[in-house]
């Protein structure tokens, strides 16, 4: 079981209760549509834009099969270009070779 942690931390889900997941409500709340029909928040940012981010950023996590994701903060996705530099598990990645 793989669980996705809501972007407060106040709610946990089964990733694979989600049918989808998706951007709503005046693009800037990530929904999750259950198995069941249930619409229920995930995480909600200032801008469509910082909800896009925050969809890359939760892919990115999901794609690297760790059994608890965290949907991204505010912050996470606004200092983007901080995690873009690191590591899939979050690491400074190491740089080898001449410098």
């Amino acid at each position: 079981m793989r669980l996705l942690i809501s972007q407060r931390g106040t709610d946990i889900f089964n990733v694979d209760d989600f049918r989808t997941i998706f951007i709503k409500k005046d693009n800037t709340m990530i929904l999750g549509l259950s198995n069941s029909d249930r619409v229920m928040p995930i995480g909600e940012y200032q801008s469509e834009e910082e909800a896009r981010e925050a969809i890359r950023i939760m892919t990115q996590r999901l794609a690297s099969n760790r059994d608890v994701v965290h949907v991204p903060t505010e912050d996470e996705v606004k200092n983007k270009d901080f995690y873009k530099a690191r590591a899939g598990n979050g690491k400074k990645t190491v740089r080898r070779g001449d410098s």
